[in-house]
C-alpha cells in the first residue's frame, strides 16, 4: 500500500471514530436534557397533586374524582411519608392519606372522613385507583352491620357485595378486564385464599367487626373499633396494601391525636381555674388522666376519658371541653 493511500485510509478511520464520538456526545446531551425536563415535569406534577390533596383535606365527607393525565402515576412510600414520581419525591403534607402504594390509571376516586377521638383530630384523605375493584364478602349480605360497613365506601368506587358462594363467579368476571385488580374483603369470616386464582391481581384481607381486628396474611392488627372511629380504621385497612402500611397510617393519626390531647389538657387546666363548684371539680379531675394517658396510642383509655368528662361537663351545663 502506498503512503498516500495509507494516510487517506487512516484519515477516513479517524473521521469515522471522531464522528461516532461526537454523535454519542450529542445523543447523551439530548438524553440528559430530556431527563432533566422529565424530572422537572414530575416535580411539577407532584406539587400540583399535593395541592389537590391539601384542598381535599379541608372538607369533611367530601367525594371527588381526580383526573390523571396519560402516563402520570404516583407512588406512596408510607414509611418515609413521601409521594414518588420517577426520581422526584415530595413529603406528604396532608396529615393522613390512605391508599394503595401505586396510584395509576385514568382516575382516582377520592373521599374524606373526619377522625373523632372524640374531639376532631384531622380529616383522612382516601384514594383509590379506578382500576381497583373491591369485593366485600359475607355469609349474610343482609346483616345490618355488614350493610352499614359496606355503605361507608362511596358509590363512586368499584365495589360490590357478594356471598361466600358467589365469590368465584364475581372475581372471574372482574378479571376479564385486562388492567383490573381486586381487593377481596371478608367480613366476619376468614380469608378463603382466592388470591391463588391470580396472585398479582388479587389481594385479600379479613375484617372482624365484632372483635375489632383486621388480618393481613397471617398477621392480625387492632381496628380500634368504637362509636367515633368505626368508620375510619376499617376503611384504611381496606385501602392500604399491607399491615405495615396500615400500622404507619394509624400511628400517624395517633401522633396527630397527641397534639390535640395536649391542647385539651391545657384547656381543662384553664377551665378549672375559671369555674367554681361542680364545673371546677370536673375540669380539675380531667387534668390528671390526660397526663397519665398522654400517649394517644392508648386509644381506649383516652377515648373513654375524654368522652366521660365531656358528657359530665355537658350535663352539668359547663363549658365544652373540646
Amino acid at each position: 500500500m502506498k503512503k498516500g493511500q495509507a494516510e487517506a485510509q487512516f484519515n477516513w478511520i479517524f473521521a469515522l471514530v471522531a464522528g461516532a464520538l461526537i454523535l454519542s456526545l450529542i445523543v447523551g446531551f439530548m438524553f440528559r436534557q430530556q431527563q432533566i425536563s422529565q424530572d422537572k415535569a414530575n416535580e411539577d406534577n407532584l406539587r400540583e397533586f399535593q395541592g389537590v390533596l391539601s384542598a381535599l383535606k379541608l372538607t369533611e365527607e367530601r367525594v371527588e374524582t381526580i383526573k390523571l393525565d396519560p402516563g402520570v402515576s404516583f407512588g406512596v412510600d408510607y414509611k418515609s411519608n413521601v409521594l414518588i414520581m420517577g426520581k422526584a419525591q415530595a413529603e406528604i403534607t396532608t396529615d393522613v392519606v390512605a391508599s394503595p402504594r401505586s396510584l395509576t390509571g385514568r382516575e382516582l376516586d377520592a373521599w374524606t372522613k373526619p377522625v373523632m377521638m372524640p374531639a376532631h383530630i384531622t380529616n383522612v384523605v382516601f384514594l383509590s385507583p379506578s382500576y381497583r375493584h373491591y369485593v366485600f364478602v359475607a355469609n349474610n349480605v343482609n346483616d345490618p352491620d355488614v350493610k352499614e360497613f359496606y355503605g361507608l365506601f362511596p358509590d363512586s368506587i368499584n365495589k360490590m357485595l357478594a356471598t361466600a358462594f358467589g365469590t368465584d363467579a364475581t372475581v372471574q368476571n372482574i378479571l376479564q378486564q385486562p388492567d383490573a385488580k381486586i381487593r377481596i374483603v371478608y367480613i366476619n369470616m376468614p380469608v378463603q385464599n382466592k388470591a391463588a386464582l391470580a396472585p398479582k391481581r388479587i389481594s385479600e384481607i379479613s375484617l372482624n367487626l365484632s372483635s375489632g381486628t383486621v388480618t393481613f396474611g397471617t398477621k392480625r392488627y387492632p381496628l380500634y373499633y368504637n362509636s367515633d372511629m368505626k368508620s375510619i380504621m376499617p376503611q384504611i385497612a381496606v385501602l392500604v396494601d399491607n399491615g405495615d402500611d396500615y400500622n404507619v397510617t394509624v400511628t400517624r393519626i395517633f401522633d396527630r391525636g397527641e397534639e390535640v390531647y395536649k391542647i385539651l389538657r391545657l384547656r381543662a387546666a384553664q377551665l378549672s381555674n375559671i369555674y367554681q363548684w361542680d364545673c371546677r371539680d370536673i375540669f380539675s379531675q380531667a387534668i390528671s388522666p390526660f397526663t397519665e394517658l398522654e400517649n394517644s396510642r392508648n386509644v381506649a383509655g383516652n377515648y373513654i376519658t375524654l368522652k366521660s368528662y365531656y358528657d359530665e361537663a355537658e350535663s352539668a351545663g359547663c363549658a365544652n371541653l373540646y
